[in-house]
């Protein structure tokens, strides 16, 4: 019973350990700003299934906050609480997800859902801090981080804490003088790419089919699931595409950009 006792102890002090990390970890982040990112120099993207959103079993756990079906100018002027033309001027951390301090420069819906000529929005990234205490920039899906001095577009949804997320993360973010894609067939670009575009291109590799392929035949991947991630992948093929579509209504919105 003694060692049965010893064991629990011991167990129950590397519990609070790895939780006392965890929160001296977070707490570090959180005193931190992180408006230009350029000191970070590894990174993370959640490339399968990126083209998901909203509830659905296979989408990321980052990404289901956001509108499962969004990719029209109508669907996301009727979902939006908030549609504003932004500016950022800062960041912190909250939690797994950015939060940013943006200035608002103009409101095209939604005047009466802000208090104030500045809001935080959520953005899709984060910071992971280390073990080795060092940062690594985790982007959620395909929306890059917004840059300092640059003008945005942003479709917001209004949350309980005051702060404000992205109706999706795939269409809820447009540079005012037209975006910057990063195209890549889901291997990660470096930091300093990433800090210098708006959307991540992605398209369809051989190389990537023939993993899938692969996956399939050796039974590392049911067949729903690589269909699930095809589809994904399709969605995002298209995503430069339907976001043109979409900019091209603003006007018809009373959206100036």
């Amino acid at each position: 019973m003694k060692q049965v006792n010893k064991l629990f102890l011991l167990f129950l002090a590397v519990i609070i350990a790895i939780f006392t990390y965890a929160y001296m970890a977070g707490k570090d982040l959180e005193s931190k700003t992180f408006t230009g990112l350029s000191d970070i120099k590894e990174m993370m993207v959640l490339n399968d299934n990126a083209g998901s959103e909203g509830d659905d079993p296979l989408t990321s756990v980052e990404n289901r906050i956001y509108d499962k079906d969004v990719n029209t100018m109508k669907q996301l002027y009727e979902k939006s609480d908030v549609i504003a033309k932004v500016t950022l001027k800062g960041r912190s951390q909250a939690i797994n997800t950015m939060c940013s301090q943006v200035e608002v420069l103009d409101i095209y819906k939604g005047k009466q859902n802000i208090d104030d000529s500045s809001i935080q929005v959520y953005e899709p990234f984060g910071i992971l801090y280390t073990g080795d205490k060092q940062e690594m920039l985790k982007i959620f899906g395909a929306c890059l981080p917004m840059r300092e001095n640059e003008e945005y577009i942003l479709f917001l949804r209004k949350e309980m804490d005051g702060k404000y997320n992205f109706v999706s993360g795939l269409y809820g973010k447009y540079h005012v003088d037209g975006d910057a894609y990063l195209k890549t067939d889901g291997s990660e670009p470096s930091v300093e790419k990433i800090l210098e575009n708006d959307m991540l291109d992605f398209y369809m590799s051989e190389e990537k089919k023939a993993q899938i392929d692969e996956e399939l035949a050796i039974g590392g991947l049911d067949k729903e699931a690589a269909l699930t991630e095809l589809k994904s992948y399709e969605r995002l093929e298209k995503l430069k595409e339907t976001r043109a579509n979409i900019r091209s209504q603003f006007s018809a919105y009373g959206i100036a950009s």
